[in-house]
């Protein structure tokens, strides 16, 4: 059996260097180089911004196993100083990807 991308990869990965605040290469910005010094929240304190009690989710959604539901995105937006349009972007890779796997696995059948 075929290995089966994560529905929310691109998203997962979004939230987490944006919650973490991380460079390029993946590594933690030095505190000089971010404007607010208190700008990364651990995975419990940033699902509390978001109303949620238990950081679990937010593992589910960095680990790209779920989304966040559309009504929290410009919550998102706000507290990870994140653009809709990068958020939007992300979605769109995701779920092209997993339109494309569907596509090669001949169960995505378009004209039947």
């Amino acid at each position: 059996m075929k290995h089966r991308a994560k529905k929310f990869h691109h998203f997962g990965e979004l939230i987490k260097k944006k919650r973490l605040r991380l460079n390029a290469r993946g590594r933690v910005r030095p505190p000089h180089v971010v404007k607010n010094r208190h700008t990364t929240y651990s995975q419990q304190s940033f699902a509390e911004r978001l109303g949620y009690v238990n950081g679990q989710f937010i593992s589910n959604v960095e680990r790209g196993i779920c989304g966040l539901p559309p009504k929290m995105l410009p919550k998102v937006c706000e507290i990870l100083t994140i653009s809709p349009q990068v958020i939007f972007a992300a979605l769109l890779k995701d779920e092209y990807a997993y339109l494309s796997e569907e596509y090669e696995d001949n169960r995505f059948k378009v004209f039947e």
